[in-house]
């Protein structure tokens, strides 16, 4: 049975991802809504979109042993964590596979149906750099999320 600093871990590890993932998508659109108050407003989205993915990394390297399990060499690792690892890339690149797909279908059928592209560089910028996020970040935290017993 986990004991309460395990718990404890594990609640700040799943913290971490969920303020990451619902952070960005907050951000991007309160910018791409508000963006018309600034200046050079689709630079600006796209710097701060930039900005909001590397402080996204940076939050789950800040797990050091999920990061470090997902990105380590199999010399580093044992069995459990080598396996723990390969879950956690299987399941990390089908949903960022289908994510992927199903956006690139429907950008597909926009683009289709509309005349002039409805997108503004600002918009393709909030969509590159969400895909870098989740894309970098997605097996990071899915071993954040289910690793029991982690001493951080």
């Amino acid at each position: 049975m986990p004991t309460n600093a395990f718990r404890d871990a594990r609640m700040k590890r799943r913290l971490t991802a969920i303020v990451v993932y619902a952070a960005y998508p907050a951000l991007a659109a309160a910018l791409l809504t508000g963006g018309a108050y600034w200046p050079d407003a689709e630079s600006f989205t796209a710097l701060a979109c930039a900005l909001a993915a590397a402080m996204g990394v940076a939050a789950f390297m800040r797990m050091q042993r999920s990061w470090m399990l997902g990105n380590a060499p199999d010399r580093q690792l044992d069995e459990r964590e080598i396996q723990l690892r390969l879950r956690a890339y299987y399941w990390s690149y089908v949903t960022f596979v289908t994510l992927v797909f199903v956006g690139l279908v429907v950008t597909s059928f926009v683009i289709d149906l509309t005349a002039p592209l409805p997108f503004t560089y600002a918009q393709l910028s909030v969509a590159v750099w969400g895909v870098f996020l989740v894309g970098l970040t997605l097996p990071t935290a899915l071993i954040a999320w289910v690793e029991d017993d982690t001493s951080e």
